[in-house]
């Protein structure tokens, strides 16, 4: 019996244990699980990068206790913190036609290839949505598994890239311009299931979040 409170005390008090996530984009989600790893050095972390919607399956199979996904509304059944919102934009290359320009429109899209990451996408599904709503014929997407060869590809010249303004850094042979769309963008989230709210490894990892939240609120459209 001592041994079992010895156990539940360092868990309860995150000496130990273990915390599974699920994350979308390393560049909003790294710098949080940085933090949290520098404040509970005792908790092991498990992580898995997938795409939003597949992170968000993953989360109610209970195959991870957490996760930070892209959507333009939290998940439906699911306790929900929003960290940021961005407009999505396109990335290319800095010597691209469109480059420079304040933004365009979605007929200036339509001569061009459009790489994007899988359907299951968050940003994906919100461009998609989009799209279909300014009825422009886009050439066929070409779809790319991974943040890093969608932007692999923009630089090689396969295309023009669609992404969130805060993932990509200006510079390094890629920029962003906008488009004229005032309902593309969609936030990012932290999520878990209401039972695991209260858990402590989830109590404390929401209130590191939170200290990203309120500096990532200089990007906020809404």
């Amino acid at each position: 019996m001592d041994e079992i409170e010895g156990l539940l005390e360092n868990e309860q008090n995150l000496r130990t244990g273990l915390l599974r996530l699920g994350y979308s984009t390393d560049q909003f989600a790294m710098p949080v699980i940085s933090r949290f790893m520098r404040v509970f050095p005792g908790v092991k972390l498990e992580t898995r990068c997938m795409a939003s919607m597949d992170v968000v399956e993953l989360l109610k199979k209970g195959q991870i206790d957490a996760a930070f996904v892209t959507a333009k509304t939290a998940p439906a059944d699911l306790s929900a913190e929003r960290l940021r919102t961005d407009p999505i934009v396109l990335m290319l290359p800095a010597n691209h036609s469109l480059a420079g320009r304040q933004s365009v429109g979605w007929g200036d899209l339509a001569q061009h290839t459009i790489l994007c990451r899988e359907t299951t996408s968050g940003t994906r599904i919100v461009f998609d949505e989009a799209a279909r709503r300014s009825d422009v014929n886009l050439k066929p997407i070409v779809t790319l598994g991974s943040w890093e060869s969608m932007r692999a590809g923009v630089i090689a010249g396969m295309g023009i890239g669609v992404a969130l303004l805060g993932e990509v850094d200006p510079g390094d042979r890629v920029c962003t311009v906008r488009i004229d769309d005032s309902d593309l963008w969609a936030s990012h989230y932290l999520v878990c299931s209401p039972p695991m709210r209260e858990a402590a490894a989830i109590e404390g990892l929401f209130g590191i979040a939170a200290e990203f939240r309120d500096a990532a609120m200089t990007r906020e459209l809404i």
